[in-house]
């Protein structure tokens, strides 16, 4: 019965402390200037320019490893070289399939 009346007496003290805060926060918006300065924190920066090279997980592992994002160009033999293998593999499949 203790526990009961405890658990009664906790849950009446949170719900009065959420809705103090609550009143406390309406109020705040009910001015102009709380109005917009909430309006400004929940709005995204409309200066964010978003770089189409660089996708999420490289962006992670930049952050992870402390490194910048370089351009990963591959030089024209290795290009070649890379393009020489794709067509085997197609080719590979072709002939697998059929």
């Amino acid at each position: 019965m203790a526990y009961l009346i405890l658990l009664m007496l906790l849950g009446a003290g949170g719900i009065t402390r959420l809705m103090i805060a609550q009143r406390r926060r309406q109020s705040e918006l009910q001015t102009v200037e709380g109005f917009r300065m909430s309006l400004e924190a929940i709005s995204q920066p409309a200066h964010v320019e978003r770089s189409p090279a660089m996708n999420r997980f490289d962006q992670r592992r930049a952050r992870a490893t402390g490194t910048t994002a370089a351009s990963h160009e591959l030089d024209p033999e290795r290009r070649a070289a890379a393009r020489r293998r794709i067509e085997e593999r197609r080719a590979a499949r072709r002939s697998s399939l059929g």
